[in-house]
């Protein structure tokens, strides 16, 4: 991992309120769906817990790749603005380091190769969060 990966867990961490934390699915993104009439259905709560809603809407971004319209449109309804856009991006950021650090122990395990991919996401973590100021050198 690269040397400055602990740097900007911490300083996205920082933007994530803990007085914000509610009960929270923490596996939305795998685990919706539609029906014929076109609701939309959560389910497996498995993984559920305490945590920052902005989680669960970071995760969706990230695999659905959301445009900043769509995760503006998202905050809009889904929170009514409840949650920031800084707020938000710290979350993806971290949800991409996290991506990335289950990745890592696919490689280390020596399941398949996954050290790219990792790679990709830390990538795109760090030029996000520079992008957004979490991160400052």
């Amino acid at each position: 991992m690269p040397a400055d990966w602990e740097r900007l867990i911490n300083h996205s961490i920082a933007e994530m309120p803990l007085s914000k934390l509610v009960l929270c699915h923490n596996d939305l993104a795998f685990n919706l769906l539609e029906d014929r009439i076109g609701r939309i259905w959560a389910i497996d709560f498995e993984c559920a817990g305490w945590n920052n809603p902005a989680f669960d809407l970071a995760f969706l971004c990230i695999w659905y790749k959301f445009t900043e319209e769509e995760k503006q449109l998202l905050l809009k309804t889904y929170m009514d603005k409840k949650i920031s856009m800084d707020e938000l991006n710290s979350a993806i950021c971290l949800g991409l380091l996290f991506s990335a650090l289950w990745l890592q122990l696919e490689v280390i395990y020596g399941k398949d190769s996954y050290q790219q991919q990792a790679n990709e996401l830390y990538q795109k973590a760090l030029a996000m969060s520079k992008h957004n100021r979490v991160y400052r050198q």
